[in-house]
């Protein structure tokens, strides 16, 4: 009793402000109806849903710290597509230290598992190219940034991100991005400032089944400006070069394939070169003439050949390191009104993969608007268009000559003959994403604590053949009601 008793008056002596925390509990429902549930370009399959999702909100200061909590599951219960039906999982957190008046810190995280990409909205990192069918996948995104004011006019900022990538689907696949970011920026007067930035990224796709793990490379270096001539107006700039190196990856290039030559049921094993016919450059080709040996069905050394004709040959340094030079920008010019607002922003950078497979270079093209006929009332639409492509030309599959190398008891075999293909980079066509999307949102505030939403989106997405997604087109309503609790504080 006395620790207690003590403890309670030690707590007594805290400033309030310093144990300032607020729990907020609430509930989102919305009713959806998409045309195009699995986003498949054929065999199309409506339905309607119901989502249910509570939420907790947690926020604390602690002096000269400010922290933040968030939970947010939901259940995806389709009326017809039983087999859809599922938990999806959103969390995020925030944590922002200023030690002194001109310097801060800040930690922030956002974990996802959902099953599905719709409803990875462009507040949780854009909405990235789908492949089709449900696309379950993990997503962590953690950012540190540090910021310090060198002079009331000079601002230095350093930041470093993760981002990780996980999907069930076996058409993905596994990713995780690392990078670090370092920008001055100069105040020449209140409406406009500029600098500099440098940042480094590398994408890592992990490897799937033969397929290599494969890393990408950015480097950038921007200048920067912000125009700001009044509160109703910003123009923001960045853009400059960008360094994209892949490093070499040594795989099996080289395919094995099943093309053995058969001399009626047997299995060609081995030839006499001198005894076969030649083409015109002098090579000798397996033909009539050949004095051969064979592998008769029924056979070990039959039965082992078929069971080889499925393992890949390994060619090392199939790929050479690549170096390219491109430029990254975000561009922005933003307008207020007192009851609109109007915004055109172009970027280009390494673009949220998601699983795609292959590095890229992403453009985006959005234009927004929104207008408040009522204090009550927020109207919102959006367009917007991307464009990803991959960061290097795409590979092409060359028919290859050769002898087979020996594999355990099994002996070299040189057939003179195709024996599989070779990717052979630098060639071909590259894989390319292109989505065009239309957004129609409205909200109204009912009371302090209960909001009515309800959107409508289109999205159209085209994909070439080499970039392993399909083409779409989606169309889907939404309505929900929003409802917090009064915080509960302590």
């Amino acid at each position: 009793m006395r620790r207690i008793a003590s403890a309670l008056a030690i707590a007594s002596l805290v400033p309030a402000q310093l144990l300032a925390a607020d729990l907020t509990l609430g509930a989102r429902t919305e009713v959806w109806y998409d045309d195009n549930v699995l986003g498949t370009d054929t065999d199309e399959v409506s339905d309607a849903e119901v989502l249910l999702s509570p939420t907790i909100d947690v926020s604390e200061r602690w002096g000269t710290v400010d922290a933040e909590l968030n939970f947010k599951p939901n259940y995806e219960f389709f009326l017809d597509e039983k087999d859809l039906r599922g938990l999806n999982y959103a969390a995020d957190g925030r944590f922002e230290w200023n030690p002194t008046a001109r310097s801060s810190f800040e930690l922030k995280d956002t974990f996802l598992r959902y099953r599905s990409l719709r409803l990875l909205t462009s507040a949780q990192g854009g909405t990235p190219a789908e492949s089709g069918a449900r696309d379950k996948f993990f997503r962590n995104v953690a950012q540190l940034i540090g910021s310090h004011r060198l002079t009331p006019i000079d601002v230095v900022q350093l930041s470093g991100s993760f981002s990780l990538w996980k999907f069930d689907e076996g058409n993905r696949f596994d990713q995780e991005t690392f990078g670090a970011e370092l920008s001055y920026q100069h105040s020449v007067s209140r409406a406009f400032s500029f600098g500099t930035g440098a940042s480094y990224s590398r994408l890592r796709i992990e490897q799937r089944g033969a397929i290599p793990q494969r890393d990408t490379d950015y480097v950038n270096l921007s200048l920067i400006a912000n125009y700001e001539p009044a509160d109703t107006l910003l123009v923001s700039f960045s853009a400059g070069p960008t360094w994209v190196r892949q490093p070499r990856v040594d795989s099996p290039a080289l395919v094995r394939l099943d093309l053995y030559p058969f001399f009626g049921n047997a299995i060609i094993v081995g030839n006499v070169p001198s005894t076969c016919p030649t083409l015109s450059t002098g090579e000798f080709f397996l033909g009539l003439g050949c004095n051969l040996t064979t592998a008769s069905p029924g056979t070990q050394l039959y039965l082992d050949l078929l069971q080889r004709a499925v393992d890949p040959v390994f060619f090392a340094g199939a790929n050479k390191d690549r170096d390219d030079i491109t430029y990254f920008a975000d561009v922005s010019v933003e307008r207020q009104w007192e009851t609109a607002s109007l915004s055109l922003t172009y970027r280009r950078d390494e673009g949220s993969n998601s699983g795609a497979g292959f590095s890229s270079v992403a453009d985006l093209v959005e234009l927004r608007g929104g207008v408040r006929p009522l204090r009550e009332l927020a109207l919102t639409a959006a367009v917007s268009w991307e464009n990803r492509e991959e960061t290097q030309t795409g590979s092409q599959f060359v028919t290859v000559l050769d002898t087979l190398p020996a594999s355990g008891s099994l002996p070299a075999i040189a057939y003179l003959v195709p024996v599989g293909v070779r990717a052979v980079s630098g060639s071909g066509s590259s894989a390319s994403v292109e989505t065009l999307g239309v957004l129609l949102n409205a909200s109204y505030q009912i009371t302090p604590r209960a909001q009515l939403t309800s959107a409508v989106t289109w999205r159209d997405q085209n994909a070439d053949l080499t970039s392993s997604f399909n083409d779409y087109e989606r169309f889907q309503v939404m309505l929900g009601i929003n409802v917090e609790l009064e915080p509960i504080r302590w």
